[in-house]
């Protein structure tokens, strides 16, 4: 009985090892995007403190401190608003990745269909082969029964 062999096997390895490329590629990206909106979440929180430690201020005014405080909550207001830049920018390369990802995917099940259906066709041909020999020697053994 021979064996089968799927001519195309080094393409599916291919495809897989690209398809895996993407997986890790995406998870990167959701990664990164998590870690942004951690960042975000940690700048907010800081800007919504010292917001109220800036409003909070009584009794004496000290101009150089204001102005520091003014400072600080600018840099913390630009943070938060790269932060969200940088996540929107994220969010879009998730969703080219995603789709390339079940490009991807779509194109390994496809080759793996297709290896499938060439093996079945292949036992049913080699158990045709088989079921024919079999034949074959039956009437030989039935023929060499009737010389005697």
């Amino acid at each position: 009985m021979g064996k089968f062999k799927f001519r195309l096997e080094t393409l599916i390895n291919l495809h897989q090892t690209e398809r895996d490329r993407l997986r890790r590629d995406l998870a990167e990206a959701l990664s990164l995007l998590e870690n942004t909106r951690a960042r975000q979440n940690r700048v907010t929180a800081e800007l919504q403190v010292a917001t109220r430690a800036h409003a909070a201020r009584a009794g004496i005014v000290d101009i150089a401190r204001l102005q520091a405080a003014g400072v600080y909550i600018a840099g913390l207001r630009q943070d938060e608003a790269r932060c969200t830049q940088e996540m929107a920018v994220l969010n879009d390369e998730i969703v080219r990745r995603r789709e390339a990802l079940l490009a991807g995917d779509r194109e390994v099940r496809t080759l793996e269909k297709l290896r499938e259906n060439q093996h079945v066709r292949f036992r049913a041909d080699q158990q045709r082969r088989d079921q024919r020999q079999f034949d074959e020697l039956a009437s030989r053994a039935s023929g060499h029964q009737a010389d005697f």
